[in-house]
């Protein structure tokens, strides 16, 4: 089926977190945010997968049949974002409030979600948002943009 039809994604939304903060940006928006937050560094990523997500709906991006490319560099939060079967009890409570949220974005602006995984060592964009205290985000937006 995969060699009949090809879908190109309608927004991108690149993301990542270390253990103070997460962050990110939409595409083709380009624009960048971050939110302070401490906790497990998988939760975090897919946290600021869900966020992503919900900023670029809340903004009224993404239209009813759209495909979003969800991409991260965390495999755990990447596969989350396909099933949500999450293993430890002690966990799953945020974890399952989480993926609720993503279930109700997703149901209430009718798109596809795609998730991939990208490289650490690639995924310097995101980086920026998630670990660099010392810009403004509008400040990181524009340096995304002129960089690209």
């Amino acid at each position: 089926m995969n060699n009949l039809v090809s879908r190109v994604p309608d927004c991108f939304i690149l993301t990542d977190a270390c253990l103070y903060q997460i962050g990110g940006y939409g595409a083709p928006s380009g624009d960048g945010w971050r939110l302070a937050a401490h906790g497990n560094i998988n939760f975090l990523e897919f946290l600021g997968s869900v966020s992503g997500l919900w900023l670029e709906a809340a903004e009224g991006r993404l239209a009813r049949g759209d495909c979003v490319l969800a991409v991260g560099d965390n495999t755990t939060a990447t596969a989350w974002l396909r099933r949500s079967n999450f293993a430890d009890p002690a966990e799953a409570s945020p974890l399952l409030i989480v993926g609720r949220l993503l279930a109700e974005i997703c149901h209430q602006t009718g798109i596809c979600l795609y998730s991939q995984w990208r490289m650490g060592l690639d995924n310097h964009s995101p980086e920026l948002f998630s670990r660099d205290i010392d810009r403004s985000d509008a400040e990181r937006s524009e340096w995304w943009m002129n960089s690209a």
